[in-house]
């Protein structure tokens, strides 16, 4: 199971989605970076507020990994230093927050930053794993012959349905492989994101002409026959191409050990538990959560996500009182109902494998996410055990997102105040919050320090993003840019020695 971040880029002249492409920081469960974890270094720091600290890394993920608005969406000095009164402006929101007596945090924020930090322990935990992994040179030697190898092939896959019997009889036949609808031709490289299995059986010293693969059962319960039409290989003759395929080479063989690694340690957790589920809480539950989460797609008559906003984030209130108590599942002989399982989710809403499928598979996709759940659950039991909660990346992150989310409610609270109904958001930005932004600038301009140095170092890019964390329960990387001042005057503060 892998995981990469989505960049959504934007066209400047509509506003519109334009195109997808996914940015690999890596390709692993929940790894953000493309390389084994590197010692803890103390961060660099841009900015103090009071007790917060704005560091570069902040900074630059803020800035990069989700759209800026076009008042700040350049790479040039001005609009760096809007970027930088924006996120000090956020830190001084939180600070204001947490001094209102009308805004204390309730349950509802201390759930979602518990999440939040659970999530990235989660992800430390892998990436203590990843950086386990060392490789031979024999190893590196033999997957470098076939880096440059790009096979052609028919395909044919089988839905997830086909998993009785008779399909699985009528898979097996290579005859069928024949007779069915024209397979389609495809051309995979070697460097090509496919799962692990098909590329362990395309890139081998025992691939023939005209061999028949298969059939190969996904982790989606899905299968996958191929045969082989050929293959070529292109060789790297450069120094700067034999490098940049070493690289590639490496990055994939250490993903295929982390990948195993993850697999024996989450057999290691989860090794003599049964997770067995009660069939009247299971159906009461697909009831409640199948228009929750999908919607049907007319054009193909399959189940697709729902709105995003909905289907993500509305789990609080779906069980009806009436049912809370109802058993869902057991699990080391513990019970737990739909009104626990509710709350559960939380702090870890469901995760789906698939995003389209036939309505009547949802019930098996529903069982496969609650797993999922169950067994993220072990694996941040085990994370709190090694500290992970302390981790400096952590603790960042949490704190990333804790100024963030009070500073919304400061601004939602301000705004109410200032009955802001019925303006533009422009207006809003120019005329109510760069003024509040201001003064509290003044306000607390004696205890807010600036790294000059650090800051002038700092480059931006001009390319409009939004990073999501695939097959995570909180997918945003970063929380939204705070859109709360234009000025990019720097007049407070001193300068941080």
């Amino acid at each position: 199971m892998k995981l990469s971040i989505v960049t959504i880029r934007h066209d400047r002249s509509s506003g519109l989605i334009a195109r997808v492409s996914v940015l690999v920081f890596a390709v692993c469960h929940f790894c953000l970076s493309s390389c084994g974890r590197q010692e803890p270094q103390e961060p660099k720091i841009v900015a103090r507020i009071g007790s917060r600290v704005l560091t570069v890394d902040e900074f630059v993920r803020r800035a990069e990994y989700t759209v800026r608005p076009a008042y700040c969406r350049g790479d040039n000095t001005v609009h760096k230093k809007i970027v930088l009164n924006s996120l000090v402006a956020e830190k001084l929101l939180a600070w204001e927050a947490e001094d209102s007596s009308e805004l204390n945090p309730d349950e509802s924020l201390l759930l979602h930053l518990q999440a939040r930090k659970e999530q990235a322990m989660r992800r430390i935990y892998y990436q203590n794993l990843r950086s386990q992994i060392t490789l031979t040179d024999p190893e590196i030697r033999n997957a470098y012959r076939f880096a440059g190898r790009t096979v052609e092939l028919e395909a044919e896959a089988f839905p997830p349905d086909a998993t009785d019997a008779d399909q699985a009889d009528r898979i097996d036949s290579v005859e069928q492989f024949d007779r069915d609808n024209e397979p389609l031709r495809r051309r995979i490289a070697w460097s090509d994101p496919v799962p692990q299995q098909v590329h362990a059986a395309l890139f081998n010293d025992s691939l023939r002409v005209g061999q028949t693969i298969g059939p190969i059962v996904q982790v989606d319960g899905s299968a996958l026959m191929m045969r082989v039409s050929g293959w070529s290989d292109e060789p790297a003759l450069s120094e700067s191409a034999v490098n940049e395929r070493l690289q590639t080479v490496q990055k994939h063989l250490i993903d295929v050990h982390t990948t195993r690694l993850w697999a024996k340690e989450i057999w290691r957790l989860m090794r003599g538990k049964r997770l067995r589920l009660n069939p009247q809480g299971f159906d009461a539950l697909v009831r409640l959560l199948q228009p929750l989460y999908f919607e049907r797609d007319e054009t193909d008559d399959l189940l697709q996500p729902a709105d995003s906003a909905l289907s993500m984030r509305q789990e609080l209130g779906l069980v009806p009182d009436d049912q809370n108590e109802q058993p869902l599942y057991e699990i080391d002989g513990v019970a737990v109902t739909l009104g626990e399982f509710q709350r559960l989710l939380r702090i870890h809403p469901l995760v789906f494998r698939n995003n389209k499928f036939p309505a009547s598979r949802f019930p098996y996709e529903l069982r496969t996410a609650i797993a999922d759940l169950v067994r993220d659950i072990a694996l941040t039991r085990e994370a709190y055990q090694r500290d992970y909660d302390r981790d400096p990346e952590v603790v960042e992150e949490t704190e990333m997102w804790r100024d963030a989310l009070l500073a919304q409610r400061q601004i939602r609270f301000y705004l109410i105040k200032h009955a802001a109904d019925g303006w533009s958001e422009d207006d809003i930005v120019e005329r109510i919050l760069t003024p509040y932004v201001d003064a509290l600038q003044k306000k607390y301009s004696d205890q807010i320090q600036i790294d000059v140095d650090a800051f002038d170092a700092i480059r931006l890019t001009r390319i409009d993003l939004v990073a999501l964390e695939r097959n995570a329960p909180f997918p945003l990387v970063v929380p939204d840019f705070p859109q709360v001042t234009t000025d990019p005057v720097l007049d407070y503060g001193r300068r941080l020695e």
